[in-house]
């Protein structure tokens, strides 16, 4: 029986690149010690002549490729003693023997963690995209390493899965328990509140809502597993559940008990699973890879089913961020490997997968905001280059109907846009900002916060047809700046235009004003109006026009009285008339922009309030699910303690899932009260800002010029 190259297809995965250039190495160190090093161009690991193994640290190139990883992510890791044949399992599931570098000798071929460069996608069982990542293991026996530096290869690898594969050869027996040191420290190396003192009971029976599954996967067993009480072989798990992790009956307590108890606790499920001998040939047995195809056929059938059951979990099980319902992306694993690198290294800290979390989602989140923000910049100067052609000529405010676009019909279309990637980036992590602390922010808040970096608004009142409205007015933010910027170029622009228009006027009044006359005049200046009123761009066109007359009057005054027929009254009048105007229409197109600006703010304000809806809905759907899950798996936990002899944990862990229940009721009932109250002062907010009518400018007889 060859390997099915079904496997995948049946679960509806495909096999996916991380990297673009080139043809990519099968597989990256993610964390390395510090006497080695990655050499990118060759794709390569390099022992450092004469350096000692001191640290760990994370590859760059590895880190960039899982930034490249915005769906949530099932990690799949092994460890194990060495040359127990890791790499290979992992190298199947992407359809490859030598996926991961497969070592032949006693020196081992995997230092520190290293992660394939291929990763598996799809939809997992509830519908949504989502990654498959590998992570190949140095062997926790390495003769290169000190317990020491095993032990901080073993903590970050449980940080990063979702499922902990050991690898082990032979059927396993209580004793071989003592070799599993490792496991029994992992409820002191690990913290969940970044407490100091040594894990309670109840931290650590917290700590499997967070760990990943395990499965002890055993090779080369040739023995038969044990019966049961009814003459029959146990299966791979009970045995190891109920023969291998259990108490001993002594009445001291041993290292052993120890192991066992950690694994029973900390792990949420427990499973086994067996592979028989590959080939009874060393020469065989020494590069299996290279012999795919003589392998024997019970061995070939075995690890279809193990790639069967995997890709099973995977779809199931996604790696847990710290919070109800929250999930790890490549994004967010990349920040989180780097801070629990930094813990194991410090001999005086322990990482703490709350405070990880925390910061890890408001730095992720700080990242999406500069990058939107900096997309909101691109596309706004994108969209005024193309509407002027690159040249620096002023745009209206606002535009009417389906011509041109003015800068506010720009921010609407690009902030709208800004906006929906900033809810679907940072709504992913709703449950966990939400959950997470009590002071955590909700996707509503940030989402806020963010639109305050792209338009603040200030309150303004504003009167119009003898009502009063409650109007808002841009005051800040990144459209502030093109707006601002749009206004001067629109003030030096008609500036411009009006002393053009003039200079016709000014040489009549320089060089002929004796045959210039009155009527002239008023021509004159009636043709400049038309042609200003034609020319004239941007918002500041009659602020410009009002203070461009007044200088020009109060500059022209004798000249004016040199003209031919000239008279005073008349063209005072006709001075104040058109002030009057001028006025008037400044005004209307002030009233008109506070009036879009309102209304824009206004429909801001109204999908906010439908997002802060359907948000929550999916938050309560999400925690319950997740509630639903871990009862499930409390109750399993429970069963498999009483069997293992753990009978004194037994009660205690019982009372602590009660009190972990009802703070989670607690939550759900604070969210639901909150979510009322955010959806009450959004909807009187809106009520407060009343539809206001257009202005319309109207110039009665008398020179007078109002708005109505």
């Amino acid at each position: 029986m060859a390997f099915s190259s079904d496997v995948l297809g049946k679960h509806g995965l495909s096999v996916r690149s991380l990297v673009q250039d080139g043809e990519p190495a099968s597989s990256i160190p993610l964390i390395l010690p510090d006497d080695h090093e990655y050499d990118a161009k060759t794709r390569t690991v390099h022992r450092k002549p004469g350096a000692e193994r001191r640290k760990l640290y994370p590859v760059p190139e590895a880190l960039q490729m899982l930034k490249k990883i915005d769906k949530p992510l099932s990690i799949i890791s092994i460890c194990g003693p060495m040359r127990t044949g890791k790499s290979y399992i992992l190298s199947r599931l992407l359809g490859k023997p030598d996926a991961f570098d497969l070592g032949h000798t006693m020196d081992p071929k995997t230092y520190g963690i290293w992660m394939g460069t291929h990763v598996l996608t799809g939809k997992n069982k509830n519908g949504q995209e989502f990654c498959v990542l590998l992570l190949d293991t140095e062997g926790i026996d390495s003769p290169f390493a000190t317990s020491s530096q095993d032990a901080s290869i073993f903590v970050l690898t449980i940080l990063m899965c979702s499922l902990l594969i050991y690898n082990s050869t032979n059927v396993p027996y209580k004793k071989d328990l003592e070799k599993l040191e490792c496991f029994s420290k992992l409820a002191d190396a690990i913290s969940v509140r970044g407490q100091d003192a040594e894990a309670s009971v109840e931290e650590a029976t917290e700590l499997k809502n967070y760990f990943p599954d395990f499965l002890w996967l055993l090779r080369d067993v040739t023995l038969i597993i044990p019966q049961d009480g009814d003459g029959k072989p146990m299966d791979p798990t009970t045995y190891i559940k109920t023969k291998v992790l259990v108490r001993g009956k002594t009445f001291k307590t041993t290292s052993q008990d120890d192991t066992a108890q950690a694994i029973m606790c900390l792990f949420p499920n427990i499973e086994g699973f067996t592979l028989p001998p590959p080939h009874s040939d060393e020469t065989v047995m020494q590069n299996i890879a290279k012999y795919t195809n003589e392998l024997t056929p019970k061995f070939r059938e075995g690890v279809n089913q193990l790639m069967d059951k995997l890709l099973t979990h995977a779809k199931t099980k996604n790696k847990r961020g710290y919070g109800a319902a929250s999930f790890v992306t490549g994004e967010l694993l990349a920040i989180m490997i780097a801070k629990y690198v930094d813990a194991v290294n410090d001999p005086n800290s322990i990482p703490s997968l709350d405070n990880t979390w925390k910061s890890t989602i408001e730095l992720h989140i700080q990242e999406i905001m500069a990058e939107l923000v900096q997309e909101y910049k691109t596309r706004m100067e994108s969209m005024v280059q193309a509407a002027t052609g690159g040249k620096q000529i002023p745009l209206e405010e606002h535009t009417e109907g389906a011509g041109s676009m003015g800068i506010m019909n720009m921010h609407k279309v690009v902030f709208d846009e800004v906006c929906d990637k900033f809810r679907q980036k940072a709504g992913r992590f709703s449950t966990a900002l939400t959950s997470s602390s009590e002071q955590g922010d909700s996707t509503a808040n940030l989402l806020q916060k963010f639109q305050k970096k792209l338009v603040e608004y200030k309150a303004k009142q504003t009167e119009l047809k003898g009502k009063k409205y409650q109007t808002s007015e841009v005051s800040g933010g990144e459209l502030w700046g093109f707006l601002q910027r749009n206004r001067q170029l629109s003030e030096q622009h008609c500036t411009r235009l009006y002393l053009s228009l003039f200079d016709a006027i000014k040489a009549k009044l320089e060089h002929d004003v004796s045959k210039y006359t009155f009527k002239d005049l008023e021509k004159d200046i009636t043709q400049l109006n038309q042609e200003y009123e034609r020319k004239a761009r941007g918002p500041m066109k009659y602020a410009v026009l009002k203070k461009m007359d007044e200088e020009v009057a109060a500059t022209h005054a004798q000249t004016f009285k040199k003209v031919k027929g000239f008279q005073d009254k008349v063209m005072k009048e006709q001075q104040k008339r058109k002030e009057a105007e001028n006025e008037a229409k400044a005004a209307a197109e002030n009233v008109t922009r506070l009036r879009e600006e309102t209304n824009m703010m206004k429909d801001t304000h109204s999908k906010n309030m439908k997002n802060m809806a359907e948000e929550h809905d999916k938050q309560m759907i999400q925690l319950k699910e997740d509630g639903r899950r871990r009862a499930e798996e409390d109750m399993q936990k429970l069963k498999d303690m009483q069997q293992s002899n753990f009978k004194e944990l037994t009660t205690m862990f019982q009372e602590i899932n009660t009190q972990q229940n009802e703070r989670l009721t607690k939550m759900l009932d604070q969210m639901m009260e909150n979510s009322a109250s955010q959806s009450k002062q959004t909807a009187s907010l809106i009520e407060a800002i009343k539809d206001m009518p257009a202005p319309e400018v109207h110039v009665d007889g008398g020179g007078g010029c109002v708005i109505q």
